[in-house]
Parts: C-alpha cells; structure tokens; sequence
C-alpha cells in the first residue's frame, strides 16, 4: 500500500473504514491483480490500465462506485446514477457488502 492510499485510508471517517476496508478486500479477492491509486481524492481500482470501481466517502455513505456502470448487468437494482456511464452503490454499513449481487457487480466490473 502507498502512502497516499494509507494517508486516504487515515483521513477517512472512522464510520467508514470498515466498509472501506471490507470493499477493498472484496475488490482484491475478485481482481489480485487490480491497482489501487488515488485519484480526484477517491480510492479507484486499476485493471489493466483501465479505471474500473472507486471509492468515495460522504458524510452519511461510501459509495461503491462503476465507472461504466451503465454496461453492468444488474438484476437487483443496486446501481443508482443516471449518467451516460457511471454507476454507484450507497453503502451505509460493512454488512452491506454481503451482498452477493455486490460481489456479482464487482466481478462483471474488473473483468470487463
């Protein structure tokens, strides 16, 4: 892990960093070969060069985040959005992502 992932991580609220925590191991236990970096102060998963999920924290939520979202087969409805490509997932809670359609999601995201 970076610096500036650790200091993104750190300076995250403390509400919030077991769904970033749980997130992120769900994304790397999908992807072993995703990339984190930080960019425009959101955590974002790198697949081959490509932007693929983020991560973004607001006062009440993390989103989830699918940068082409819009191409996402989504039989549960969890994506909200209604731009062109990107896609997100309010997360309020770690057990929110126990969702197996969240992990469906994330699957169809990093090996798009």
């Amino acid at each position: 892990m970076t610096d500036d992932i650790e200091a993104y991580l750190e300076d995250a609220p403390a509400r919030h960093r077991e769904i970033l925590d749980r997130a992120r191991s769900m994304i790397g236990d999908t992807a072993p070969t995703v990339e984190e970096r930080i960019k425009w102060h959101n955590l974002v998963f790198v697949v081959q060069g490509t932007d693929r999920i983020y991560l973004a924290t607001f006062d009440e939520h993390v989103n989830l985040g699918f940068f082409h979202g819009s191409e996402l087969a989504d039989p549960a409805g969890l994506l909200e959005g209604t731009g062109t490509q990107m896609r997100h997932i309010k997360l309020t809670h770690k057990d929110d992502l126990t969702d197996q359609a969240i992990r469906a999601l994330i699957e169809q995201a990093v090996r798009a």
